[in-house]
């Protein structure tokens, strides 16, 4: 059996002697990721809501609804990744199969586009 072709957290997961700790580890170490991508998105300010004329609350929710629904699936992207364009169309596409609702997504935008890359991407 040739181990190079297997992942190493597979392969530890499978094979380990004791499942409850592998679990335990793994469990944690996904959280520890989760943990420091949400802190490297940035926290709505005040002069956020005032620059584009909305109310704090909402970026806020937004950031919070962005972590829970978009976070439990894949990696967050910070929001100067994309410019507005690409948000709303990855919005857009990806409400459906994160279940949000219309109010739910337009807070999520909201929240990305505040701070998102200024020039627009040609990609």
């Amino acid at each position: 059996m040739n181990l190079k072709n297997y992942n190493a957290v597979y392969y530890f997961l499978m094979y380990s002697k004791n499942k409850l700790y592998s679990f335990i580890v793994f469990t944690c170490l996904v959280g520890i990721l989760a943990y420091r991508c949400s802190g490297a998105l940035y926290v709505p300010t005040a002069l956020d809501a005032e620059r584009e004329n909305i109310i704090l609350d909402s970026l806020i929710l937004g950031r919070e609804l962005y972590i829970r629904n978009c976070g439990s699936c894949h990696t967050l992207y910070l929001p100067d990744r994309y410019s507005k364009t690409e948000w709303k169309a990855i919005v857009k596409r990806m409400q459906k199969p994160a279940k949000i609702n219309d109010v739910q997504a337009n807070a999520i935008y909201l929240y990305l586009t505040a701070r998102a890359k200024k020039i627009e991407s040609k990609n």
